[in-house]
């Protein structure tokens, strides 16, 4: 099994070409708009995976939100990545996201495991409306 050792969400996320750090930017706890529908603003989704065992070959990764009443939306899915080393990186861009409803909603990060999707991580943030 493959372990999701963090997840964070961020407004930005820069990886340095010559070192490959990566700097997460304007972490995501709280979204404030002036009315709702509200066009959310891009989210970035970083995370970072472990090989349990050396037989984890591969990765697969499905992205959903959660709104506060509980509706999922699909975000994003990943084809099978080839995992030839321990500890994988994957950063994604989350755009295009509605908030039809104010409350606490959650990222879920699930992954593949034998033949079915397990919830790997939930990061919550929370829409707030201010007129």
């Amino acid at each position: 099994m493959i372990k999701n050792i963090w997840t964070v969400l961020a407004s930005n996320i820069i990886t340095d070409k010559e070192t490959n750090m990566v700097s997460y930017v304007n972490c995501i706890e709280i979204v404030i708009t002036k009315g709702l529908p509200a066009k959310m603003p891009t989210i970035g989704i970083g995370t970072l995976w472990e090989k349990e065992t050396d037989q984890d070959n591969s990765l697969m990764v499905k992205i959903t939100l959660i709104s506060p009443s509980g509706k999922i939306k699909d975000v994003f899915k990943t084809d099978s990545i080839p995992l030839p080393v321990r500890r994988h990186r994957l950063n994604i861009i989350a755009g295009n996201l509605v908030a039809e409803e104010e409350g606490e909603y959650k990222i879920r990060v699930e992954v593949m495991g034998l033949d079915k999707w397990i919830i790997a991580n939930e990061v919550p943030f929370v829409v707030t409306v201010r007129k």
